[in-house]
């Protein structure tokens, strides 16, 4: 049994407000959201008592003659040794082809990491029409991107019964990607390809297990 409160914090953020909708514009500063959720045991069947926080902040920079920057920072933490359900897997995107998943990790495999406190930073350069002048009809728009991700996971022997074997992520997740996009423009979408690159101490030893491709689709609006 569980009692969920959160919130978003965006100061200074702009709308548009049409017939039907309000579509934000952004802000120039950071944006937060936090949410607490609070187990409770003996209550409706509740079996666990514990505190879970969960914590995102974005941030993008318009930057003059060099594009648009994005970070991400993700963080959460739990008090009690819960049922992994409850706890934090990584958030992870990985097919040998597949769409890409922002501020997610292109190339971890699904629950591979479990942890009970972690801190993920995504970063994500966008350089726009800068690094290649196309024709009308082909404009191809580059971008960078970079994560990491760190995660512990207090009594781990408390999940060794569970289906798969989840690792800890206490030395560091690292990738790093390219994505090419805007290849081909079907008006409603766009449509580029791109890939990541797994390194560090999580990598594997068959250098081509650590590649990612994927697909980008692009809404203009």
């Amino acid at each position: 049994t569980t009692v969920q409160a959160g919130f978003k914090w965006a100061y200074g953020e702009k709308f548009i407000q049409t017939v039907n909708n309000k579509i934000s514009l952004g802000t120039k500063f950071p944006v937060v959201w936090l949410q607490y959720t609070r187990g409770i045991k003996d209550f409706l069947g509740g079996e666990y008592d514990y505190d879970r926080f969960d914590l995102k902040v974005r941030k993008t920079f318009n930057l003059k003659y060099l594009g648009k920057l994005t970070f991400q920072v993700n963080g959460g933490y739990v008090d009690q040794p819960i049922p992994a359900t409850n706890l934090f897997y990584a958030p992870s995107s990985y097919r040998v082809f597949t769409l890409y998943a922002p501020n997610s990790f292109g190339t971890m495999r699904s629950n591979e990491f479990l942890s009970n406190k972690y801190a993920s930073l995504f970063i994500y350069h966008d350089f726009g029409y800068l690094l290649f002048k196309g024709k009308k009809w082909f404009h191809p728009e580059f971008a960078l991107m970079q994560n990491i991700g760190f995660g512990w996971l207090d009594h781990p022997e408390r999940y060794d019964n569970i289906s798969i074997d989840p690792r800890e992520m206490n030395l560091g997740y690292y990738e790093s990607g390219l994505l090419i996009n805007n290849l081909i423009n079907l008006k409603l979408y766009t449509i580029g390809v791109g890939t990541y690159y797994r390194w560090g101490p999580y990598s594997f030893d068959n250098v081509w297990d650590n590649f990612g491709l994927k697909v980008s689709m692009i809404f203009p609006f």
